[in-house]
């Protein structure tokens, strides 16, 4: 009996042991979307900075009270910037028009208002997204990177366009313009993550030879037939390359930063 009490002792801190294995830290998190100011800053802040600001550490401050662990600001939505870029231009949902520069800098804000509260920073971003229902795009920098060659891609065709605007990440100069975006990102501000959305083609894009990225799966493919898998598949390599590059990069410049993806749900009309 003895031995029985002494084994199911034992067993019992065993068992306990294993459950108290859980990991130390959660990550409690909200999205917090800049896009169409649909959660910040709000239409009432426009070109209003301390109320801006205000209204941010009122989120934050909301969060830390729900025992939250961090926050995901979008900054980066359509080739614009929620920060201080040095390639893109200040986001239309700070001021109201693109370019404008709001007068202070949110993610560096963001950043530490976010530390002080002991939540982690990620900055949210779309990598690949450029333009959607034909906005303006008249910024310098929006015409420096419509001037290159190839570098813009859409759903539609080589005769014809849509609304749904991309970089072209089948070009190696593209996906290194990308990197240099993100990368001043995690160098200059000092934030805990960054999560992408949105790094993919548009959906509804062309796999034949009317597709405005066709010229560039021959040219890279030479000898290999244009058939639908054969460019879907290129272009899903273009992808995985890029992102690998990328990974690569973060891991020699700041290998405690952490990476994520949110990948796109695909849903099945008539399924039982």
């Amino acid at each position: 009996m003895k031995k029985l009490v002494l084994l199911l002792m034992a067993l019992a801190i065993g068992f306990g042991a294993r459950a108290s294995d859980s990991p130390k830290r959660e990550f409690r998190s909200t999205w917090l979307t800049t896009y169409q100011r649909i959660d910040w800053p709000a239409y009432t802040s426009l070109n209003n900075p301390a109320k801006c600001k205000q209204d941010l550490i009122n989120y934050l401050d909301m969060h830390q009270d729900r025992n939250f662990t961090g926050v995901c600001l979008h900054v980066r939505t359509w080739a614009d910037a929620v920060y201080a870029s040095s390639y893109e231009p200040w986001s239309e949902w700070l001021t109201g028009t693109r370019g404008k520069n709001p007068g202070w800098d949110p993610l560096a804000f963001a950043v530490e208002e976010c530390h002080k509260r002991g939540l982690e920073c990620y900055a949210w971003i779309n990598p690949f997204r450029f333009n959607r229902n034909n906005c303006a795009r008249t910024t310098a920098q929006d015409r420096a990177v419509l001037a290159k060659e190839g570098w813009i891609i859409d759903n539609g065709t080589v005769s014809s366009h849509d609304e749904y605007q991309v970089f072209n990440p089948a070009l190696p100069e593209v996906r290194e313009y990308l990197r240099k975006i993100i990368r001043e990102i995690y160098t200059k501000y000092r934030i805990d993550g960054m999560l992408f959305d949105d790094y993919f083609y548009p959906n509804g894009i062309p796999a034949n030879s009317t597709a405005q990225d066709y010229v560039y799966f021959q040219q890279q493919n030479p000898g290999v037939q244009g058939t639908d898998f054969n460019i879907r598949e290129w272009r899903r390599q273009n992808i995985n390359l890029f992102m690998r590059e990328l990974y690569a990069m973060i891991q020699q410049d700041r290998p405690d930063l952490r990476f994520g993806l949110s990948p796109a749900g695909i849903a099945k009309h008539g399924c039982a």
